[in-house]
């Protein structure tokens, strides 16, 4: 598996390395650690004072994941000029099987003038995106969200995920999928029969969402015998529900699937995973199907220690 992961001196980096860590990845992953530095401004004195520092924070970077999965084989990447394009320059010509990036949370007028790293590559990368927050100090992902879409082609991509993934092992899982409220039922309608019909076929349409949720459920029992597994359906608006749900159960990741909106969509209307990722207390991995398939990919041959690819120069 190939995880690129966006680094500097900042908090939001500290959520990425956190994310790196507390995941249990597929033996003989390949972590690429890219930094960046800003292409524009800079005297011969900043830029070498700048490189000195990205060699050390990818030093430091290393070592640390190193020492925690030794199993991985960990490499890092200085690139020049804007943040959020030389991530998707890279996952793509990797090509990259997840990008990890820190939460960049943005408020009031700067979220409206500006998008986040997160959304920009969000909108452009064709592959599963994790976007870290750093919640109550905690080490691993003990209680994790599967938010299913009841109609979304995706979701057999997210349930593959999990299923082929490694976990902590006090893992809780929580699956749930939102139903869309019974608008038929609630309004007015002349004839009464058509009512009835209306709420006649909602509860059978909740009644299979139980029994696919349920299917899923037995279907983790049977790979992760030994962790927790609930299962809910709620009714109401996708993006409202999953928030609520993952803030009353403390949840420390939400794994949703992406909607499969064209770019020119998601950049206009969004996505219930878009909004998901921007407002969740916790972090948040969407998940896409992979640019390549894992089988077709060639293992990276280095060592562990390679902190001399420099480019964008």
């Amino acid at each position: 598996m190939n995880i690129l992961v966006a680094i500097d001196n900042s908090p939001t980096a500290q959520a990425a390395l956190a994310a790196v860590l507390a995941r249990n990845w597929p033996d003989a992953s390949s972590i690429r650690l890219l930094t960046v530095i800003p292409s524009k401004g800079n005297s011969a004195d900043t830029l070498r004072r700048q490189l000195s520092d990205a060699h050390e924070l990818l030093d430091r970077y290393t070592h640390e994941i190193e020492s925690k999965k030794p199993d991985s084989v960990v490499a890092g990447q200085i690139d020049r000029g804007e943040l959020s394009n030389a991530i998707l320059k890279v996952a793509h010509s990797w090509p990259a099987d997840l990008i990890i990036v820190g939460a960049d949370d943005k408020r009031g007028l700067d979220r409206i003038f500006r998008k986040s790293t997160s959304e920009h590559v969000f909108e452009h990368a064709s592959c599963s995106l994790l976007v870290a927050r750093n919640i109550h100090g905690k080490k691993d992902f003990s209680d994790i969200l599967i938010a299913v879409e009841e109609d979304c082609i995706n979701s057999n991509i997210l349930v593959d995920t999990v299923l082929s993934a490694s976990w902590p092992d006090n893992s809780r899982f929580h699956i749930l999928t939102v139903a869309k409220p019974n608008l038929r039922a609630s309004s007015f309608e002349p004839n009464g029969f058509a009512v009835i019909r209306a709420v006649e076929e909602h509860e059978a349409h909740l009644s299979s969402l139980h029994a696919s949720i349920e299917k899923l459920r037995r279907q983790l029992e049977c790979r992760y015998s030994s962790f927790s597994f609930e299962k809910s359906v709620m009714e109401g608006h996708p993006e409202a529900a999953i928030l609520e749900f993952a803030k009353d159960k403390d949840i420390d990741l939400i794994l949703v699937g992406s909607g499969g909106k064209s770019e020119f969509r998601r950049k206009i209307l969004g996505s219930v995973s878009q909004a998901v990722a921007r407002k969740a207390h916790c972090s948040v991995q969407i998940v896409r199907s992979s640019v390549t398939p894992l089988f077709k990919r060639v293992p990276e041959r280095t060592t562990a220690r390679k902190l001399d690819l420099v480019s964008g120069f």
